[in-house]
């Protein structure tokens, strides 16, 4: 995983691995 502003962090202990991936895909 790559934290580009500190979202990804917060989003992979919050979400796990759903948030994070629907914020790369987003972010992308």
């Amino acid at each position: 995983k790559i934290p580009v502003n500190g979202h990804l962090t917060a989003g992979n202990l919050d979400g796990g691995a759903l948030r994070p991936l629907r914020v790369l895909k987003g972010a992308r």
